[in-house]
């Protein structure tokens, strides 16, 4: 089962599927979304990562971090972004800004040999350093 279907049908005790789930950085502006539970894109269109498992890895195949109810962490185990139905601990969230218009999405590259996952770190309740689109290009 997919991690983000699953972890938002548990969050939306399974009567809810979610589609399009926009992801917030510390200070509450929309950064990127995936309409399809597996790529992510900037509101430009632009691909950047992909979800595998719990982890999310850039298309240079570097592992960028992990997500877990609803937060995108990165791989110190601080908050990157979060979504609109994130639960769990974390920092407090900001409130949420507009989404701007969605650009078209360009083709995805081909995606490259998986780094290997770091250790799983403990949660951090703080923000990352990260929380913007520089996350996307380490």
């Amino acid at each position: 089962m997919d991690i983000l279907f699953k972890v938002f049908s548990e969050i939306n005790n399974g009567s809810v599927r979610v589609d399009n789930i926009t992801f917030y950085n510390c200070e509450g502006k929309p950064v990127a979304y995936t309409d399809d539970e597996e790529h992510i894109y900037l509101f430009s269109g632009e691909p950047v990562a992909y979800f595998k498992d719990e982890s999310v890895y850039g298309f240079n195949g570097k592992h960028l971090g992990r997500i877990s109810d609803g937060w995108i962490r990165d791989n110190k185990g601080c908050c990157v972004f979060f979504a609109d139905e994130t639960c769990g601990s974390g920092p407090t969230r900001p409130v949420k800004q507009l989404e701007p218009v969605k650009g078209v999405q360009s083709i995805r590259p081909v995606k490259s040999a998986k780094q290997s996952k770091p250790f799983r770190p403990a949660e951090s309740l703080s923000w990352s350093a990260m929380s913007s689109e520089k996350f996307f290009y380490q």
